[in-house]
């Protein structure tokens, strides 16, 4: 009797594990999809990061141009002030 018992039960416990088996592998496939996700976010970050480096240079460069000009502009503009006070002490001594 109890053989047949043990009997009655091997396709149940067959049935279980071939449920887990698929489980199993399902996970794994979940598991290496995730993995994957993981390596194109990676690359994605640091692709990310060199644009940021990039954009933070070029962000300094045209800060720097700026100054440059407003520099050049603000000594042209002493320039002829210069020229001015040198006319109007020149009208003052003649």
């Amino acid at each position: 009797m109890e053989e047949y018992t043990t009997l009655l039960h091997y396709p149940k416990i067959q049935a279980k594990a071939c449920q887990w088996e698929r489980k199993c592998q399902e996970i794994q496939t979940q598991n290496h999809a995730l993995e994957r996700r993981l390596v194109e976010s990676q690359k994605e970050k640091y692709g990310l990061k060199a644009k940021v480096a990039e954009l933070g240079q070029l962000l300094h460069l045209h800060r720097s141009r700026n100054s440059t000009i407003e520099l050049k502009s603000s000594l042209n503009k002493i320039e002829e002030m210069k020229g001015k006070i040198e006319g109007l002490e020149s009208t003052l001594q003649n």
